[in-house]
């Protein structure tokens, strides 16, 4: 605790046995036979850790504990990694989700309220809500990844929502409202191969980085497809589109790419649309590129999205430059 700037002090539960911390610091602690563990956060959110024995759940608890598709999953991890109690797991990453949810909504979630999925690769795992989320970061809060561990005889899971250091400011003087900072980079996906792109994606999350994009240009790879392996190798990172061109891209069928992008990123999509400036793209895709004509197939675009993603849509941002409008 005195390595995060806390005083190394007692941290006493407070009502409905949670944490007495003061207010952005948060705790979690777990123990079962032969294991005990504690973590402590002090930046806004929540932490869930949990550890049970790894050892097959009683007759009868994983039909209460688990959903269909989830029992499905287990079947073929069974199969092909036998050492594991997969459904032991399973419950223990439940465990942990529930435990960094009740900070965050201040209320019940069931077992059959989250659909985890378990990577035994990575030794990761990722928890999709199927109940309305608190608003986390700006957004609704849509799922929590996580880690788990096997080792002596135990089961070890974690999950942590927690706000990177950088991306919250320090208090401000009474009455002064805080403002947030973000550090991104726009990452160039030209001629590289799935291992080289996954590595820089690494890279930047590794860095600290709270947002990754990818631009939108005829001599690059295409931006969702490198968006989505981009999501899929990082854990915590936003991943946006720097920018989209316009032009490009017609609204219905841009709308259902970003949901199904959205989607499949878990909510961290941050969608970034443009007028193009490159003369040469234009006409190499048959467009005009009239300035005039850009900012209002731009603005066509922008209208046409709001009204056909209404409240799936994710956060937008708007860029261009023209002259002579």
């Amino acid at each position: 605790m005195r390595r995060l700037g806390v005083d190394p002090v007692p941290i006493l539960s407070g009502p409905l046995r949670r944490a007495a911390l003061a207010p952005g610091r948060h705790r979690q602690h777990h123990h079962c036979a032969g294991y005990r563990a504690a973590a402590v956060s002090v930046q806004p959110g929540a932490v869930g850790i949990d550890a049970e024995p790894d050892a097959p759940l009683p007759p009868g608890v994983l039909e209460v504990v688990s959903l269909p598709r989830e029992r499905e999953m287990l079947l073929g991890l069974a199969a092909l990694y036998p050492r594991t109690s997969w459904d032991r797991l399973l419950f223990s990453a439940k465990e942990s989700v529930y435990k960094a949810w009740f900070p965050l909504a201040g209320r019940w979630l069931d077992f059959q309220d989250a659909a985890v999925s378990l990577d035994p690769e990575r030794g990761t795992f990722r928890a999709e809500l199927l109940v309305p989320g608190p608003r986390w970061m700006g957004r609704p809060l849509t799922g929590f990844s996580g880690r788990w561990r096997t080792g002596a005889g135990l089961i070890v899971t974690a999950v942590a929502a927690v706000a990177a250091p950088h991306a919250v400011p320090p208090a401000r003087r009474a009455g002064r409202k805080p403002q947030m900072t973000r550090f991104g980079v726009v990452l160039i996906a030209e001629d590289c191969s799935r291992n080289e792109w996954a590595a820089r994606c690494r890279r930047a999350e590794a860095l600290a980085t709270t947002w990754i994009a990818v631009p939108d240009h005829l001599n690059l790879l295409a931006p969702f497809p490198t968006a989505l392996l981009a999501a899929e190798v990082t854990e915590r990172a936003l991943i946006g589109t720097y920018v989209l061109n316009a032009a490009f891209h017609r609204p219905a069928l841009l709308a259902r790419d970003v949901v199904t992008l959205n989607r499949l990123m878990d909510g961290r999509l941050e969608l970034g649309l443009g007028t193009g400036y490159v003369r040469a793209e234009f006409e190499a895709a048959g467009l005009p590129f009239g300035a005039g004509t850009r900012t209002r197939t731009l603005e066509r675009l922008v209208a046409e999205l709001d009204r056909l993603l209404e409240h799936k849509r994710p956060p937008l941002m708007i860029a261009g430059t023209a002259t002579g409008c």
